[in-house]
């Protein structure tokens, strides 16, 4: 009895399944691609490089897009660049400002504790 019942519901997957793959489009459906008229006397702009961000691919973007995605990417990856450099320089001012609060001995100490703790190179 729960062999017939498993092979009802395989069954019944498979009909579900089926009539699903039937009422999917055609993928042979050719997309004519569409050409700009460019002037020959002026210089194409460099190809933006990037990747775009998850699930995009699927929005159908066009060349020009992509490229507009691409370049604006590159503008913010600018910035991020300059505001991480800036947080490392705040991080070592305050590093170093922090180690003013030690006396010679304790960072004299403090330097002998990180060397015991530095990874030893093996031979």
């Amino acid at each position: 009895m729960a062999r017939l019942r498993w092979l009802a519901l395989l069954l019944t997957f498979g009909v579900f399944a089926s009539t699903g793959m039937l009422a999917q489009e055609p993928k042979d459906k050719k997309v004519e691609p569409t050409v700009e008229k460019t002037d020959p006397t002026k210089e194409p702009e460099p190809i933006a490089r990037g990747y775009l961000p998850a699930n995009w691919k699927l929005l159908g973007l066009t060349d020009q897009q992509k490229q507009e995605v691409y370049k604006r990417q590159t503008n913010y990856r600018e910035k991020i660049a300059r505001l991480e450099a800036q947080i490392d320089d705040l991080k070592a001012k305050q590093k170093k400002d922090i180690e003013d609060v030690l006396t010679v001995e304790q960072k004299k100490r403090l330097r002998e504790i990180l060397l015991e703790k530095a990874p030893k190179e093996s031979k």
